[in-house]
Formats: C-alpha cells, sequence, structure tokens
C-alpha cells in the first residue's frame, strides 16, 4: 500500500523582509580568480582596490567561510552589526576608493605611505658612504697595561679583619718609625702615671692609699690608647697579627678600667670596655687562623685548649662590648658636649680604610666614626678615647694636657 503525499499547507509562502544570499557554491555570479586571490594579497600590498575584495572583513568569518556580505551587494541578516555603518556594509563596493577596515575591532587602516627618494638625496648619501674610512683605519683605544704583580714573597697574606691592602704611602718602614714614636710617648706616660700614684699612696692614709688620683687615671688610659695605635702600626708592617704586643696590654688595661670605676667617669669606662672588647675580638681572629692552619698536626688536647680560649675571649667581648654600649649612650655623652657634639655630626665611615687616614696624635686633630663597636678599627677608638680623654680633663680642671706625639 503507498503512502499518498501530504498535502501541501493551505497558507501563504513565507516572504523574508531581507533574503538571504545563495550558497557559494551555488551563487548565481560566478567567482572570479582575482577576487579568490584577493585576501592573500592584502598582506602584502595597501591599496584600497584590493582590500575593498577582501573575504576576511571580521572576524566572525575565516578565508574558507567568506562573509556574505563579501558576495552580496546588499545588506545581509548574517553581517554583524559591527562592520554595518548607516545599514550599508563596509568596503566591499568593487571599484570605490574605501579606506581599509581592520578585521579585528572594524576600523579604518591609515595606509602607510611609500617613502621614495628623490635623486639628489641618493647622491648625497652616496657621497656620505664614500667619506667613510675604510674598516682596516679603525683601531679601538687599547686598554692600560696592567699593574706589575707583587712578588710572592713579599706580598702580604690576608688572614685577619683587612679587606684591603697597605696604604699607598706608607712602607714598612715608616709604620715601624710611627709605632716606635706611639711606644715611646706611651711609656713616658705610663712610668708619670705610676709615679704619681706611688707619691700619692706615701703621703695619704694607708686607708684612701688606694684610691686612684683623677690625673693618673687619664695618663694611664692615655697611655692604653696609645699603645692601641702603636701595636695597630705594629701589625700593619708585619705580615700577621703580633699577639704578644695585645696580650702584654691587660695588666694597664686593668688599672686604668678600675681607677675610672672608683672615680665614676663612665664615659672613660665605657672607652675601656670598648678598648679590651675590640682587642679580644682581634686575638679571637688570630687564634682562630693560627687554629685552621696548624688543625691538621695539631694534638687534640691543644685543639680542645684553643677553642676553650677562643669561646671564653668571645663571650667576655661580647659582654664588654654590651656594656660599653650602655655607657657610652647619648644621655652619658651629654656631660661631654663637645664629643657629644661631634660623634652625632660624624660622616667618617666605619671601615679598615677610613681608619688609616685617622691622625690620633693630637686629640685637636681626632676624627672618628659613629656609632662604635667591638669591630670598630682600633685607630677611630683611638681617636674617640684621646678626644672623651681631653675634654674630661678640661672639664674637671684636673690640669692633664693630653700629649702629643711627633709624627714627623
Amino acid at each position: 500500500m503507498t503512502r499518498s503525499p501530504a498535502p501541501a499547507s493551505a497558507g501563504p509562502p513565507i516572504r523574508l523582509r531581507h533574503p538571504l544570499p545563495p550558497p557559494p557554491h551555488l551563487s548565481s555570479r560566478p567567482r572570479s580568480k582575482e577576487a579568490r586571490s584577493s585576501y592573500a594579497s592584502t598582506s602584502a600590498s595597501a591599496s584600497p582596490e584590493l582590500f575593498s575584495t577582501s573575504n576576511a572583513t571580521s572576524p566572525y568569518y575565516t578565508s574558507s567561510h567568506p562573509s556574505p556580505a563579501s558576495t552580496s551587494s546588499g545588506s545581509s541578516l548574517r553581517t554583524p552589526p559591527d562592520l554595518l555603518v548607516n545599514g550599508s556594509s563596509v568596503g566591499h563596493a568593487v571599484g570605490k576608493a574605501v579606506p581599509a577596515v581592520n578585521s579585528w575591532n572594524g576600523r579604518a587602516l591609515k595606509p602607510r605611505q611609500e617613502r621614495k627618494l628623490n635623486a639628489d638625496e641618493i647622491r648625497r648619501r652616496k657621497r656620505l658612504l664614500c667619506d667613510l674610512p675604510q674598516l682596516e683605519l679603525l683601531q679601538l683605544p687599547s686598554p692600560p697595561p696592567s699593574p706589575k704583580p707583587a712578588a710572592a714573597a713579599t706580598k702580604r697574606p690576608r688572614e685577619d679583619d683587612r679587606p684591603v691592602g697597605r696604604h699607598g704611602s706608607w712602607s714598612p718602614t715608616t709604620m715601624t718609625q710611627l709605632a716606635a714614636a706611639y711606644r715611646s710617648a706611651a711609656r713616658e706616660l705610663k712610668h708619670a702615671a705610676d709615679a704619681r700614684a706611688a707619691s700619692a699612696s706615701a703621703s695619704r692614709p694607708s686607708y684612701v692609699a688606694a684610691r686612684p688620683t683623677e690625673v693618673s687615671a687619664l695618663q694611664q688610659l692615655d697611655a692604653v690608647l696609645l699603645f692601641c695605635h702603636a701595636f695597630w702600626l705594629d701589625d700593619l708592617a708585619s705580615p700577621r697579627c703580633v699577639a704578644k704586643n695585645w696580650i702584654s696590654l691587660f695588666g694597664l688595661l686593668r688599672y686604668a678600667t678600675n681607677a675610672h670605676a672608683d672615680l665614676g667617669n663612665d664615659v672613660l669606662l665605657g672607652v675601656c670596655r670598648l678598648v679590651e672588647a675590640a682587642v679580644l675580638r682581634k686575638l679571637h681572629r688570630h687564634d682562630s687562623t693560627m687554629l685552621l692552619r696548624d688543625i691538621a698536626s695539631a694534638d687534640v688536647d691543644e685543639i680542645k685548649a684553643a677553642v676553650e680560649r677562643q669561646t671564653a675571649d668571645l663571650e667576655r667581648a661580647d659582654r664588654l662590648a654590651a656594656q660599653a654600649r650602655n655607657l657610652l649612650a647619648v644621655p652619658n655623652l651629654a656631660a661631654y658636649p663637645e664629643l657629644c657634639k661631634t660623634a652625632l655630626a660624624s660622616t667618617v665611615p666605619n671601615t679598615e680604610v677610613a681608619a688609616r687616614g685617622v691622625d690620633p696624635s693630637t686629640p685637636a686633630k681626632c676624627a672618628f666614626a659613629w656609632p662604635l663597636d667591638c669591630i670598630t678599627p682600633m685607630p677611630l677608638i683611638v681617636a674617640f678615647g684621646r678626644a672623651a680623654v681631653a675634654e674630661h680633663a678640661q672639664t674637671a680642671n684636673s690640669h692633664y694636657d693630653p700629649v702629643k706625639v711627633p709624627t714627623t
């Protein structure tokens, strides 16, 4: 039994207000090869004619699926709204010089003008090229010659805390002479302090004979500071730290520390604590270097004793540095106006290089860094200590003038 076809709809036919264009393969107008290859030529040329026949005018269509706007003269329902200007599509009328349109934002492209040189400009540039010198005649400036390396026998090993070499204007002979001058002045001060203390104890009762005088205490501390600078110069003139010099300083330093503690001179007591902490730190670095050098051949008991000594020195140095920091605080320095003003306004860097330019031979020439610590180079500590001694002697009317070391 055969089925009869369904009856046609009795309603009127549907009429679209905007008829759809025919598919590309059923288009009544044949597509030319020029229009098909126009998209490939748009990337190489910017002429309006080639852009006007482009098939890729919208991000909604690719080169394999051209936009209906490119195949139809009128508008279309499939034409995106960003390509419509006043109800008509943009840039698809062949033969009209309209600006090219970006495919991603629909904005007109500014055509790039070709740059053509005239004959005069070409001749001028050729003359400039001919006037250039030849490459064989061009030579780069040679670098300055390298300095001659120091001899291995006289080169100083950097095994201490000095990060740079020796001061260029100081020879070992000069440093040895300066060290001898500071050591001689310090020794004379020490003998004068001992003689003053002995004469004072003979003229006093027994219960006050042990109490130091103001002048002898200042002389002892000034002698300690001069000895420190002399030992620092000896270290510069020698290949390594001379430990026996610094060890011999503890006896006199203990006398000066006890004297200023009894007299209640907090700032000068802080100077004594700071000097002792710096010396202990220096000895700790020296012992560490020697231990690392001899650790392969040293006995176990010797290594143990050296480590215990280094640990004790380091702990005492940290404790003394903390005490010195409290004693040299700004409230205590306020009792010495000039010293406090110089310290707070100091611009001297706390480095070894700056320390080598310090001249502590006279308190008036003393320049120091601030704040100070136990790792501060010794000349800066000496300069601060001598300035404190000079101002204390002037403030307390102790009739003591700091020694001026002859350095010339």
